[in-house]
């Protein structure tokens, strides 16, 4: 009787030791998390047993190209992410949550700024990020939508590294105003004042991480995105201020594909990979008539499609051929932010220009500014066409 009372109480201990661990980080490695200076409070806060390394996203990314050893990479921006996955350095990255830009000024106010409005007539000390990084590109757009520009660009005094260089200064009264994220705000309120910038004036600021593709921890990475993606990750997120994973349907095809890669699915059914293409299961179908597509059987004799053979297709050099018909390649030649909407003016290969009428998100989406390449792709009566 003794001898299964002690074997009930090593059981018990021996629960409990796993149960308290399991609180805590379940990998015997601690993960190297590379993230933007903004989630400095929040992501010890969603778990305290990783080794975190906060800076600008530009910087980060830098640090990762020339071989640092990180596990996980936040950034403030798409831009750094998927540059990474471009150059095949980091796996397919998904965005995990969102942000607002705000102007900040001391407490004292020394300027008198009441409204961003006033950074263009008062005689003011500017201090903003650096243009590389996501916070300086952010309010940088805020100025140009604002159409202030060149009147507060001319009163910058400092680009700061991270937006937390942004926000010492600041709190320090070594300028009289600058932008910063609405969620860098909550742990200097007793030290500056923050101001809204109007809603259309926004720029679109989304998070993405990824998993590091050299990562020796992958399994444990690819659980902590996990978890950062999951109810607690987003509830710790939520009570710092950030805004919930943008629902587009964009985004969240994004989500999908990488919360499967993550389960590690090898292969999709016929019509998911339609989904992820951009194309009818009629045309996927016919792609695999035609020999352009490789789709093979599982054991109910369904088609599917390898996860290889869609990031194949999903490729620079498939785009061209989706729509090759109505699409009318060319340069931007204007990008006017009205409201909700934006006017995109396309200059095609011929001496034409295509005018479209698309909503602001879908023009910041696609990240369209002046001098870039573009496709018109010719689908709607708002699209119109002058020579």
């Amino acid at each position: 009787m003794r001898r299964h009372a002690l074997a009930l109480v090593l059981a018990l201990t021996l629960a409990l030791g796993l149960a308290a661990s399991g609180t805590a980080a379940s990998h015997a490695t601690k993960l190297n998390i590379y993230a933007a200076a903004s989630l400095t409070e929040v992501f010890p806060s969603y778990d305290a047993n990783e080794n975190y390394n906060f800076a600008g996203s530009n910087a980060l990314e830098t640090q990762i190209r020339n071989g640092a050893p990180a596990d996980v990479f936040a950034s403030a921006s798409p831009t750094n992410t998927q540059n990474l996955f471009k150059s095949g350095l980091v796996d397919k990255p998904v965005t995990f949550t969102a942000n607002r830009v705000v102007l900040i000024v001391p407490k004292s106010n020394p300027a008198g700024i009441k409204n961003v409005y006033d950074l263009a007539q008062v005689n003011a000390k500017v201090v903003l990020a650096a243009p590389s990084v996501p916070v300086g590109s952010y309010a940088r757009t805020v100025l140009r939508n604002l159409g202030i520009s060149a009147a507060v660009l001319s009163k910058v005094v400092s680009n700061e590294s991270d937006v937390k260089g942004v926000v010492g200064k600041i709190a320090l009264g070594q300028g009289d105003a600058g932008f910063v994220y609405a969620t860098d705000v909550k742990p200097v309120a007793d030290q500056v004042t923050a101001i809204k910038i109007p809603a259309w004036a926004q720029p679109r600021v989304r998070y993405e991480i990824a998993v590091v593709s050299k990562s020796p921890n992958k399994t444990a990475a690819q659980a902590w995105v996990k978890g950062i993606l999951g109810k607690k990750g987003q509830a710790a997120l939520a009570a710092a201020g950030f805004l919930p994973i943008p629902n587009s349907r964009a985004a969240s095809a994004d989500r999908e594909r990488i919360l499967d890669r993550l389960m590690a699915r090898e292969r999709y059914t016929a019509a998911e990979a339609a989904r992820a293409l951009g194309i009818s299961l009629d045309t996927l179908r016919r792609w695999d008539k035609d020999g352009k597509i490789r789709v093979e059987r599982d054991a109910s004799n369904r088609r599917v499609v390898p996860a290889a053979e869609i990031e194949r297709l999903r490729g620079p050099e498939h785009t061209e051929q989706l729509s090759a018909r109505n699409h009318l390649r060319g340069v931007v030649r204007s990008v006017e932010i009205d409201g909700f909407l934006a006017r995109v003016e396309i200059d095609v290969t011929e001496p034409s220009t295509v005018t479209a009428i698309i909503t602001r998100e879908s023009a910041e989406e696609l990240d369209l500014h002046p001098g870039m390449s573009a496709a018109a792709i010719v689908k709607s009566t708002s699209v119109m066409i002058r020579r």
